[in-house]
């Protein structure tokens, strides 16, 4: 059951039913909802103080109360469904920023994965250009050695030579 539903069963229970009771619970009722509302208190009391005052005067009974409690509701009922568009709206505005962070967050996900493939990558080529430089380094050793035997020497003596054409092949590869 929703307020406006409620608030018109509250009325009509008092103009058929018992109204001492319906009339002190219709008040109490009012004070709840109006306990609730923050936004604008004292404009609401002035309205209400206004319409006791009118209702004062011009008092016929326990008609012009019903039309008074009546007023109550609809005024309580306007500023709750005031207070509820605004916090919708706020909760609307949290749900979009709880979006944009989760995409946001997305995205910096997206990108750790990339930059991690990338440097899988990078590594990967540091190991194969490790893998090559010991290969040519084993190459030039070897090539070294053939020089030395080539000139009639041994790799351990060494001669102008062979450093010549070690330093040759570093050059070249």
């Amino acid at each position: 059951m929703n307020s406006s539903e409620s608030s018109r069963t509250s009325s009509l229970t008092i103009s058929n039913g018992d109204y001492d009771d319906d009339f002190e619970e219709s008040f109490e009722v009012i004070d709840s909802l109006l306990s609730g509302y923050s936004a604008a208190p004292s404009s609401l009391n002035e309205s209400i103080q206004e319409s006791e005052n009118a209702s004062a005067e011009t008092s016929e009974g326990p008609i012009d109360d019903i039309n008074l409690i009546e007023n109550y509701y609809q005024k309580a009922l306007s500023l709750k469904s005031e207070e509820v568009i605004i916090l919708s709206r706020r909760v609307q505005d949290c749900n979009l920023q709880i979006i944009k962070l989760g995409n946001q967050l997305k995205e910096s996900e997206d990108e750790k994965l990339l930059l991690a493939r990338k440097l899988a990558v990078l590594e990967e080529k540091l190991l194969t250009l490790r893998i090559r430089d010991g290969q040519m380094i084993r190459e030039i050793l070897e090539l070294d050695a053939k020089c030395v035997e080539f000139h009639g020497g041994s790799p351990s003596q060494g001669t102008d030579e062979v450093s010549t054409y070690s330093h040759f092949a570093m050059d070249f590869f």
